[in-house]
């Protein structure tokens, strides 16, 4: 077997080339890690979230609701029976 086929190539090899792409990328601030990619993720998928649910706030009707406005409903309930179903205190904001 060759090298180029086993993976065993200059750089290093499968499993240094797997290692490499696991890691996160961090950067180190006042002595913690923050993991950049991760932050990253939650940004963007907050950020879409937040474009849906407001799009769909204002296309809302009172009368019979879209598909999109129908999920948005249930997405909303579903959270907030999580939520009372946990907490038991007051849950107004």
């Amino acid at each position: 077997m060759s090298p180029e086929q086993s993976g065993e190539t200059s750089g290093g090899g499968l499993t240094e080339y797997i290692v490499h792409h696991l890691t996160h990328w961090k950067v180190q601030v006042l002595g913690h890690d923050f993991h950049l990619d991760s932050w990253l993720v939650a940004l963007i998928v907050g950020a879409l979230g937040s474009l849906l649910l407001y799009s769909q706030a204002r296309k809302a009707t009172s009368g019979v609701p879209s598909k999109p406005q129908a999920f948005v409903e249930m997405v909303v309930e579903f959270v907030d029976s999580q939520v009372k179903d946990t907490f038991h205190g007051d849950r107004r904001f």
